[in-house]
């Protein structure tokens, strides 16, 4: 590699706001230079989106169960070490966990040992101008973090709400950042991709270090069997009454009883159930992110709906 620096791209944004999509697209429409690696983070002990990343040819590196931004910090400065002297690739995507704060992984940026390795080229965040109000009612803080920290702000899923919700992000997206470039297309997004960013964040820009995880926790499980769709659909309801706290996230894989497998995609109060037809393997993986999850009644009705076999 000599002396050459690995250039990273950091593709942030809120839990289930869209980032692994976004890499998808950047990978599918070649809107990079080659010699590309992903490093992802996942706040939950169960890698859903590296797998989903691998399948797109590219090699991925993962670092599960913290967030790198803030307790593990040590673990993601290492690993960055040993991506370089590893595999050198010429450019990193990295994918933080959504509860990440910017500010911080800049800082990381900053560090010599990271560095005389790295250059930091584009941070993108992804915002959900459905979900956005939840997360600023969540921690204004860590929503004003990721857009002040950030090169260009793609806002997704305008398509499923009114103008009005997403005129008036807009504005907001300009009072905390102001003249920092925005998208609400995936097309335009990345033909701007290909140009560079015109305008950066200002490195002099700083922000107290954050405990922003310690607003969130996590729960994964992992069976061998399905789960009964209809009592899995029972237990969503409860879920997004607050029965077993306030869960943000869900996202993981299951079949059901008539063998068919399918995606679980949860983000606020919306949820997606998507097919993806007979499996061979029927595990059922699941990550939930919240606050104040009562775990061990949400384990308890899991497990009332597995599958018996």
């Amino acid at each position: 590699m000599g002396n050459q620096l690995i250039q990273v791209d950091i593709i942030s944004g809120f839990l289930g706001a869209g980032k692994t999509t976004l890499i998808q697209n950047i990978i599918g429409e070649g809107a990079h230079s080659g010699g590309l690696m992903i490093l992802e983070n996942e706040f939950g002990a169960i890698d859903v989106d590296g797998e989903v990343l691998e399948a797109t040819g590219v090699e991925v590196e993962s670092i599960i169960a913290g967030c790198i931004c803030c307790s593990g910090a040590d673990v993601f400065i290492n690993k960055l070490s040993e991506i370089a002297s590893s595999y050198a690739p010429r450019q990193l995507i990295i994918e933080p966990t959504g509860i990440a704060r910017l500010s911080d992984i800049r800082r990381i940026f900053q560090c010599k040992a990271v560095g005389r390795l790295y250059q930091l080229n584009r941070v993108v965040t992804v915002v959900d101008a459905v979900t956005y109000p939840i997360w600023i009612k969540v921690s204004k803080d860590f929503f004003n973090d990721q857009i002040r920290f950030s090169d260009l702000i793609y806002v997704s899923k305008v398509e499923d709400c009114m103008s009005q919700q997403v005129i008036e992000l807009l504005s907001l997206i300009d009072t905390i950042h102001p003249g920092c470039p925005v998208s609400t297309d995936i097309h335009e997004l990345l033909a701007y991709w290909n140009t560079g960013i015109k305008k950066k964040a200002c490195s002099s820009m700083y922000l107290a270090p954050g405990k922003v995880s310690g607003l969130f926790e996590t729960f994964s499980i992992g069976y061998s069997e399905g789960f009964n769709h209809s009592s899995l659909l029972q237990l969503l309801d409860k879920i997004q009454e607050g029965v077993f706290g306030s869960v943000y996230r869900i996202k993981g894989c299951f079949q059901d009883e008539t063998e068919t497998g399918y995606t679980l995609d949860w983000v606020g109060n919306r949820c997606r159930l998507i097919p993806s037809g007979s499996v061979n393997n029927p595990s059922t993986r699941l990550c939930f992110i919240g606050s104040r999850l009562y775990r061990e009644s949400l384990n308890d009705a899991l497990e009332q709906i597995k599958i018996n076999k």
